[in-house]
């Protein structure tokens, strides 16, 4: 019989290799965003209009910028 290595968290009860999971899946949807905002603003939207546009982006086009490098 072998025991797990696996730690998780006490509060949660959720793996410690989870959390970082989600965490960095959250991380990298929070650059991609910060990318989007920018990139708009720099073509001239303003920040309001930006985050209008972004909130109205589908799935597709959202994971195409992050395959084109855009983190």
């Amino acid at each position: 019989m072998t025991l797990s290595t696996t730690e998780y968290y006490v509060s949660t009860g959720e793996s410690k290799e989870a959390t970082r999971a989600r965490q960095a899946k959250y991380r990298r949807r929070q650059r991609l965003a910060m990318a989007l905002l920018h990139a708009a603003e720099a073509r001239g939207l303003s920040g309001g209009e930006a985050i209008a546009v972004l909130q109205n982006a589908d799935y597709r086009t959202l994971q195409e910028c992050q395959s084109m490098g855009i983190r």
